[in-house]
């Protein structure tokens, strides 16, 4: 998995725990070339892609959001992210998948999405309590 969020975000320290995949954070105001060369930078793609064509591929995409800046604070900002996501994957594909990453399946425990729904239903449970709480004063 190639994951590329906002330095902030609580996915960026998830996933360099847990192992479960290739983090490559932005910055606000970094640019979309400084992310692409640190993406192939990363080793995510496949040894057998030419790195040049790849890099190509992905300046040709930077061209469809052309001055524009990631930021991840909010909806135009995401919906910026967004659009870099979807012209970079139909600019090229990849022709052998990544290696399995090493994943630290303890770790990842916590965050599947078993774990996550039961905390969804404390949160539910107790957010009830509080109500019924209310409603006998």
């Amino acid at each position: 998995m190639l994951a590329v969020f906002h330095e902030a975000s609580s996915v960026v320290d998830i996933l360099n725990k847990t192992k479960a995949g290739t983090v490559v954070p932005f910055r606000n105001g970094e640019s979309v070339e400084d992310i692409s060369e640190r993406i192939l930078k990363s080793g995510w793609f496949s040894q057998n892609q030419n790195a040049e064509t790849l890099k190509t591929k992905m300046r040709k995409s930077e061209n469809d959001v052309e001055g524009k800046t990631l930021k991840g604070s909010n909806s135009e900002n995401l919906k910026t992210e967004t659009n870099v996501s979807v012209s970079a994957s139909q600019s090229f594909s990849i022709s052998e998948s990544p290696p399995t990453p090493a994943t630290d399946w303890a770790a990842f425990a916590p965050y599947t999405a078993r774990e996550m729904t039961w905390k969804l239903c404390e949160v539910f449970d107790k957010a009830q309590s509080i109500k019924t709480k209310k409603l006998k004063n």
